[in-house]
């Protein structure tokens, strides 16, 4: 065991996000320069767990899944969530672990976005929908934690 405390570890440098998600990322700061855009959040970090409920088995269910993009008010309460799905999310597979996503976001009374990769908004069109009134407008941050 100790040996291996030596030995080089696996790892390499990778870029945090994909080309896309980069796309994405910088639309998202021209078009919220009042609010905080963080990228690729563990759930657990921004989601928690009712008092009573299991704490620990909740947050299994939620362990090592992330936003893509958390949209924060200037006190870091979350606003907005949003994915930026590709064509990975069209395999079986993927169609529950997205449902999985989308109800622990929801039940917590966040929203979500879900935009695909091909028809990624333009800093216009994000506005609109992040301050739509179906969307996110009016919520105090008691609201969306």
């Amino acid at each position: 065991m100790k040996q291996n405390a030596q030995l080089h570890w696996p790892f390499y440098s990778m870029r945090a996000l994909t080309n896309s998600e980069q796309i994405l990322y910088w639309r998202l700061i021209e078009a919220l320069p009042e609010n905080i855009v963080l990228a690729q959040v563990q759930l657990s970090r921004f989601l928690g767990v009712r008092k009573g409920n299991g704490r620990i088995q909740w947050l299994n269910r939620v362990n090592q899944k992330s936003a893509d993009f958390i949209v924060c008010n200037k006190d870091f309460s979350v606003l907005t969530v949003i994915e930026l799905d590709d064509a990975s999310h069209d395999r079986p597979g993927r169609y529950k672990a997205d449902a999985d996503k989308t109800k622990a976001i929801t039940d917590a009374g966040l929203r979500i976005i879900r935009w695909h990769v091909k028809s990624m908004p333009n800093a216009t069109q994000i506005r609109d929908e992040i301050y739509s009134p179906e969307g996110v407008q009016g919520r105090t941050p008691a609201q969306t934690l």
